[in-house]
């Protein structure tokens, strides 16, 4: 009886001692990945604003091409919505909003997945000659006073940088090979 109270006790101090080192760790978490496209600023802003060609660039649409998918709001730029269902547990259910819009060099969108605020996605656009635009992909989120979200922080950029590389990746091919 004394080994299962020592067991118990031990497993309990772990687990406290876990959510303790929690508080330690970094509270946010920050996802980013550049590519250089050879279009014009302008060209990629106006395809970035139109949710409805997001799922032709979508690293997650090679997972599950069944994706159903629902826009509403706008055609594009601020307050456009595109919502998202999957049974892939990869995809997921979730939507994401265009929230603002800083000239033709910034898009930034909130990103849902169940109905639960999962962070601050951001596209940075910079002109880098006549024909070529760097972007920046960016996702920023914070878990506040949660321990344990604060242990997903530090498996994120893992979990989502080689999804956003691909994403680029296919983004630039269907950018650069359009006319």
């Amino acid at each position: 009886m004394k080994v299962i109270k020592y067991i118990g006790l031990g497993l309990i101090t772990i687990l406290v001692l876990v959510i303790i080192g929690g508080f330690f760790l970094p509270s946010t978490a920050k996802v980013e990945r550049s590519i250089d496209i050879a279009k014009p600023q302008a060209e990629l802003f106006n395809y970035l604003i139109d949710f409805d060609k997001f799922k032709e660039w979508s690293p997650w649409q090679d997972i599950d091409p069944a994706t159903q998918y629902t826009f509403t709001g706008p055609e594009a730029g601020v307050g456009t919505k595109m919502s998202w269902s999957s049974e892939h547990p990869r995809v997921g259910k979730g939507s994401q909003e265009i929230v603002a819009v800083e000239g033709q060099e910034v898009i930034k969108i909130d990103l849902y997945f169940d109905g639960q605020y999962g962070g601050l996605v951001h596209y940075r656009l910079t002109q880098e000659s006549a024909d070529s635009t760097k972007m920046v992909w960016q996702y920023e989120t914070d878990f506040g006073n949660n321990p344990f979200g604060r242990y997903i922080g530090l498996l994120i950029e893992g979990m989502l940088g080689p999804y956003y590389e691909v994403g680029l990746q296919k983004l630039k091919a269907n950018m650069e090979n359009s006319h």
